[in-house]
């Protein structure tokens, strides 16, 4: 018969079960929650702004995804139900897609292989993005699809529980939440960009630049004509505003804004309501006024992201593609990084997570160094870019390229 714990019995129940098992084979994947406090201050719109987190939640179930299936014994802690819609365009570029390791035929609700550059009303390029195409999903639904892979492997996930606090020890760490205390072998920790956890552990700051974004996702009443294709507008200074089509999907669109200057936050509004105008974007209920705010970290170069067995995965790491803001695909491949080291650790073939900041740095670095480049390039001169885009096959061949390479 199935066994029913006490709130208060339950972590004894664990830490009984952990204490001759702990260094044999057992990962706690970490989640909190971010704290937005300072968030819409920061935007220009006081107190107003409804600011969400970004979740990494996509790499933790991945990271134990893996481990289950190499036979470990996993938890995942959360700080609310997985599962959740978030402020996310939701695409899937092929860097996300072509190694996924669950089925998501069946959640696809759009495909898109055209890519509509512009620098304002004026002129525009569209780029092809030929059998790369990408792929519209809703984020709760691909969360769902791999936590439930991960829980049918062995893992096993534990809802509204956030941790309170991680204090590394001799050959484990020892996590605390409000139902007990936890010891584990590692911990891989996603908990956004700017959570006290992170900062708690000693962790320097996670990226080069911590861009502001508003974002917008619904039914459109009224949408552009070049329904399948990406809109990038790279008018705005730092930055760029986009509308991303979710075909099938009973006419849902994800548009947004994103700037690296942060001193444009009380403009970001307006300016979205002008690109969203300009591109023939009206949602059946949503304004401008009504969009979320988030902050994105933008990758600013090399970072330890381990402190002796606890590691960070996602946001949390700072891996967010510095062009393109792309997220989801750094944090699945930080997800599998993670899982590869925290098995050696557990194996008794190192004594710390140290081979996860190397394996992220070989991984990933060419990539984004790239984007890095791109992004100063395109921004500072937008204009320009898109009248060599406009004349230039090869140009837009290399566009083509840094939108669907590799990591690695």
């Amino acid at each position: 018969m199935p066994l029913t714990l006490r709130p208060s019995s339950f972590a004894l129940a664990w830490i009984i079960g952990l204490a001759t098992a702990a260094l044999s084979g057992i990962l706690f994947i970490m989640r909190h929650g971010l704290r937005w406090g300072n968030l819409s201050h920061e935007l220009g719109h006081g107190s107003g702004v409804t600011c969400w987190r970004r979740l990494g939640h996509a790499a933790t179930v991945l990271a134990s995804l893996h481990l289950a299936r190499q036979g470990r014994r996993v938890l995942v802690l959360e700080k609310a139900r997985a599962g959740r819609d978030k402020p996310c365009g939701g695409g899937l570029t092929v860097r996300s897609w072509r190694d996924l390791e669950v089925p998501i035929d069946d959640l696809v609700v759009g495909r898109v292989g055209t890519a509509d550059l512009r620098c304002g009303p004026g002129r525009s390029v569209r780029v092809p993005l030929g059998a790369k195409e990408v792929l519209m999903v809703r984020r709760r639904d691909l969360d769902r699809r791999i936590g439930e892979s991960a829980e049918q492997a062995g893992a096993e996930l534990h809802h509204c529980e956030p941790a309170v606090a991680i204090e590394p020890g001799d050959g484990a760490v020892e996590v605390r939440t409000g139902r007990g205390r936890y010891r584990a072998a590692a911990v891989l920790l996603a908990t956004g960009a700017e959570a006290p956890l992170r900062s708690a552990l000693g962790f320097t700051p996670p990226a080069g630049t911590m861009a502001v974004a508003l974002e917008l996702e619904g039914p459109a009443r009224r949408a552009p004509s070049a329904v399948g294709a990406f809109v990038f507008d790279y008018a705005v200074p730092g930055g760029y505003a986009w509308a991303f089509p979710k075909v099938g999907h009973e006419g849902w669109w994800n548009a947004g804004i994103v700037t690296g200057h942060t001193g444009l936050g009380p403009e970001l509004r307006s300016r979205l309501a002008r690109f969203l105008d300009e591109v023939g974007l009206g949602f059946a209920t949503l304004t401008p006024e009504r969009a979320t705010g988030r902050r994105i970290p933008f990758w600013g170069g090399r970072r330890t992201l381990h402190r002796g067995r606890v590691a960070l995965l996602g946001d949390a790491a700072g891996l967010a593609d510095p062009f393109f803001g792309e997220g989801i695909a750094e944090a699945l491949a930080s997800g599998r990084l993670g899982a590869r080291a925290a098995g050696e650790v557990v194996d008794g073939r190192r004594t710390d997570l140290a081979g996860y900041t190397a394996a992220v740095d070989a991984h990933m670095r060419t990539h984004l160094w790239r984007m890095r480049q791109a992004a100063r390039l395109v921004y500072t001169a937008p204009s320009t870019t898109l009248r060599i885009l406009s004349t230039s096959a090869a140009a837009r061949r290399l566009v083509t390229r840094a939108a669907t390479e590799r990591l690695r």
